[in-house]
């Protein structure tokens, strides 16, 4: 585990789309923060200063690990590069987004 996370097109378009609903309902200052905070989440992650949760029961290999209302969902490549596959909210039904 080393290195930065690379982000799925999925999961640019999801940090994007957060960033826009939460600029709408918060404001700047708070997107901005919130938008920040699931970045650097993801590269603590990348790092291993923190795991989420084996999510095998969808997908094998998957983690998810919740920051405030969504959950960033992710694995580990064979290389130990650390792959962002979506961020999503956590009142979706996750699977049916995977």
């Amino acid at each position: 585990m080393a290195g930065r996370p690379l982000y799925s097109a999925r999961a640019e378009s999801d940090l994007r789309e957060i960033y826009r609903d939460s600029l709408r309902l918060f404001g700047r200052q708070q997107a901005r923060q919130y938008s920040g905070r699931l970045r650097t989440l993801c590269e603590k992650l990348a790092e291993g200063y923190t795991r989420g949760r084996p999510f095998d029961e969808t997908r094998a290999g998957y983690l998810r690990k919740l920051v405030g209302a969504h959950y960033i969902v992710y694995r580990f490549g064979d290389e130990g590069r650390m792959y962002v596959v979506r961020i999503l909210h956590s009142r979706m039904n996750l699977p049916d987004h995977l």
